[in-house]
């Protein structure tokens, strides 16, 4: 499952769309790793450990965000 969700973040990333289109992929597709993997809202050492592979995925996403780095 999470080389679906990495396939999909190449495609938002690759795909000739505008920053806002972009902007919104990228937290649909936070939103939806959230929902399949339980991603606390706040922060979870044990968690973040546990699940390393997708908390660095779920980061990547998030640095990407145009409205993050505004």
């Amino acid at each position: 499952m999470l080389e679906e969700f990495e396939e999909r973040f190449k495609n938002i990333m690759e795909a000739d769309i505008n920053m806002f289109q972009q902007d919104l992929r990228l937290t649909a597709l936070m939103t939806d790793l959230e929902k399949a993997y339980k991603i606390p809202i706040i922060n979870d050492a044990f968690f973040n450990k546990r699940n390393e592979e997708v908390m660095k995925l779920y980061r990547d996403v998030a640095n990407h965000r145009v409205s993050v780095k505004k």
